[in-house]
């Protein structure tokens, strides 16, 4: 995948090996810090994993965790009934 998904290609203008994700966990979950020297806090990941909380930088030496998982519980919990059903029919 190294290139042709968003992380891959941000990998490629700062590195000069490509990045590989794992066959059983083709997704990421990807913090950026962009200073004079980037860092990437990778987590491979999958469908059907709880995602872990992720560092959001709002200055260079300060950052806070987002509760993804909790997050998007809530968000689920604040969608309609009847869209939740639509949701659910479609992905099976």
């Amino acid at each position: 995948m190294g290139g042709r998904d968003f992380h891959g290609a941000i990998w490629s203008e700062c590195c000069d090996d490509s990045f590989r994700l794992p066959a059983e966990t083709p997704l990421t979950l990807v913090a950026y810090h962009a200073l004079a020297r980037k860092k990437a806090y990778i987590e491979p990941t999958a469908v059907g994993r709880d995602p872990i909380d992720m560092p959001l930088f709002l200055s260079p030496a300060i950052y806070v965790n987002v509760p993804l998982e909790a997050t998007y519980r809530a968000a689920w919990r604040g969608v309609p009934r009847k869209w939740r059903e639509v949701l659910e029919v479609a992905s099976g």
